[in-house]
């Protein structure tokens, strides 16, 4: 596989020319980037429209059959348990095909795709290891990993541990640098991802009122079509915003350069 790179990876950036180089890479490399993940970027979307269509169709059936019929509740015991379970195995697919997605991507970088997929998603599996400990920091230690977990996916030759041990200190000196990144980043893109996926939240929002509606007695009042518009509606949405936060990528891709462009120039000062 070729590199799309052109930019040089190793240049002095601010947080604002780390986003913007980001980006051009990002849009003047699309059709690349699509070609490398739009099978990986549909199987996420079926999965995750499976998933939302089991929360958002299911499970509020289930649970207004449970209330319409109190005094029985405990025979419903076993569906919430296989549903529940479903939905959360569902969900832990969705993330781990999100993060093949992520490699997927990010193997337009590095030209090594199997072991770039394969540090992605060992990446997503070390920073749940590492949640509690974000959390109970408020996400002040959580901030440096960014550099890190890239560095990790991009070079195939490093351990994660081996890293986070010998540069997390080295890291932190740029906490700064990151966090005006991942804010900018998450708030914008953010907001797309909130757009995009308006129609899902309509439909949700429909299909729960409709359900509430029936416990109280009224008819459900509910396309016999819902459940397969649902689930398309969630697949193209899915589908679109992975493609909304994959930017990101590429922004800490040149931060990450960024950063180690600082890191050599301060080695060789001394």
């Amino acid at each position: 596989m070729q590199k799309t790179t052109q930019e040089p990876l190793l240049k002095d950036r601010s947080p604002q020319s780390s986003i913007a180089t980001g980006m051009r890479h990002y849009i003047s490399h699309f059709r690349t980037i699509v070609k490398a993940t739009w099978p990986i970027a549909t199987l996420t979307a079926i999965v995750s429209a499976l998933t939302s269509t089991a929360f958002y169709i299911y499970w509020p059936e289930l649970i207004t059959h449970i209330y319409q019929d109190l005094t029985n509740a405990a025979n419903y015991a076993g569906d919430y348990i296989f549903l529940l379970a479903t939905i959360v195995t569902l969900c832990l697919i969705t993330l781990i095909m999100t993060a093949v997605f992520t490699g997927a991507a990010a193997s337009t970088l590095t030209g090594k795709k199997k072991t770039t997929i394969t540090h992605s998603v060992k990446a997503l599996l070390f920073l749940v290891l590492l949640l509690p400990l974000c959390i109970l920091s408020l996400g002040i230690l959580a901030v440096p990993l960014t550099y890190i977990t890239t560095k990790y996916v991009i070079e195939s030759d490093k351990g994660f541990f081996p890293l986070l041990f010998h540069k997390y200190t080295t890291s932190f000196r740029y906490w700064f640098r990151q966090f005006v990144v991942l804010v900018v980043c998450i708030i914008v893109i953010g907001v797309l991802h909130l757009l995009l996926g308006l129609p899902v939240y309509i439909l949700a929002e429909a299909n729960w009122q409709a359900r509430t509606g029936v416990i109280g007695g009224d008819p459900l009042g509910m396309p016999s079509y819902i459940t397969a518009l649902t689930f398309g509606t969630c697949m193209i949405v899915t589908f679109l915003q992975l493609y909304v936060w994959l930017p990101m990528l590429f922004i800490l891709y040149y931060l990450y350069g960024s950063i180690e462009s600082f890191v050599l120039r301060v080695n060789n000062e001394r």
